[in-house]
């Protein structure tokens, strides 16, 4: 492959990578949740998961080919403009999907310097919402490559909602990635910090295979790319009190500050007398069994404020599998991807989540010139 093939390839996928990273970032602004129960969404909640349309956070290839072109584009010094049309079927948080009947549609503008630097701007459309234009992103950056396998990149961006969302927990991402390649095989990983009214941490591991077919005609190559990432993060969890847990949440209250042990019955009757605003019998009946005053007032008080609580927690989240394929002719690349999710419930959650999958496919068109 000559060099402007290479820098072809290379300026191609690097709008797609910032798309990847960015947006796929938003989908950590939904709660979740610690009972079994089926929830309806908050406001708060439907905004951030809304915000995660066009999320392709299993899709690997971009990024892994990104640092096939950088490793192998030698000297040659070129800048670019790359123009793109998303399309996404579905959304997931981390791999969750809150059941949202959402699709929509990302134009975009990237451009790269030979110098390694780079910058973009995006919008976001979304069949859910009025004004369906709803976010814009700005993002810039910097990806530099290490000896003839490593690359590196960090970047910032910046999400600029419409002022029909009054609220959203992230408005801000600042993001690192590392990668190593092989002619046949990529590994990386990224790092994300999420902050503006709230903060939360993202951490992927992603590894592909790399499969490309040279075909006759106006296509160039075919590249099919199959892929697997793994993905750890926090997120507050909330917990809400169901009748099944309210004699468990009793003990752990006394085990946790060695009061004097109830009977399993003991537990029931308690929490019924609780439950039933007897706070003068619920205390009477502690008495009877030894507590003192300060014990009696604070197993109360503890009983009652557990009934909702909150936890910001850190833990495993989800496994993707994905299926991209990437075909290229001239200046114009499609991206075609299948992802498969099989998320996993953070410490303290009860929920059972379901695999999901979904559809996603970008079009788009570069433009290059080479430094004099």
């Amino acid at each position: 492959m000559n060099n402007i093939a290479r820098y072809i390839s290379m300026l191609r996928r690097l709008f797609f990578l910032r798309a990847i990273l960015v947006v796929a970032l938003l989908m950590a602004q939904s709660p979740l949740y610690s009972q079994q129960e089926e929830q309806s969404p908050s406001l708060e909640e439907l905004y951030s998961e809304l915000d995660s349309l066009f999320a392709n956070e299993t899709i690997p290839d971009e990024l892994f080919n990104l640092v096939d072109s950088l490793l192998t584009l030698d000297s040659a010094k070129y800048s670019s403009l790359n123009l793109r049309l998303g399309y996404v079927s579905n959304i997931v948080s981390a791999g969750r999907n809150f059941g949202f009947d959402q699709y929509g549609f990302s134009p975009g503008i990237a451009y790269y310097h030979h110098s390694g630097i780079f910058t973009g701007i995006t919008g976001y459309f979304s069949n859910e919402y009025n004004p369906g234009y709803y976010l814009n992103t700005f993002n810039f950056g910097y990806i530099h490559t290490l000896g003839e396998k490593w690359v590196l990149s960090v970047a910032h961006d910046f999400y600029l909602f419409n002022d029909s969302i009054e609220y959203h927990s992230f408005d801000k991402v600042a993001q690192a990635s590392i990668y190593f390649q092989k002619k046949w095989a990529d590994v990386g990983a990224d790092y994300a910090l999420l902050y503006g009214n709230d903060k939360a941490h993202r951490l992927t591991v992603r590894a592909n295979g790399r499969l490309k077919i040279k075909t006759l005609g106006f296509i160039n190559s075919i590249t099919f790319m199959p892929g697997a990432s793994f993905q750890w993060g926090n997120a507050n969890v909330f917990y809400l009190r169901q009748p099944r847990t309210a004699a468990t949440d009793l003990n752990q209250i006394v085990q946790e500050n060695n009061y004097p042990k109830l009977e399993y019955g003991g537990y029931r009757r308690l929490v019924y007398l609780l439950e039933s605003d007897r706070q003068l019998a619920a205390a009477s009946y502690l008495r009877e069994r030894g507590y003192t005053r300060d014990q009696i007032e604070h197993t109360i008080a503890s009983y009652y404020n557990g009934e909702f609580t909150v936890e910001d927690t850190f833990g495993f989240m989800n496994y993707s599998f994905s299926l991209p394929v990437s075909i290229t002719a001239g200046k114009w690349n499609l991206l075609l991807n299948y992802a498969y999710n099989l998320p996993v419930a953070l410490p303290g959650e009860e929920i059972e989540y379901s695999a999901n999958g979904y559809f996603s496919t970008t079009l788009s068109y570069l433009i290059y010139w080479q430094k004099k």
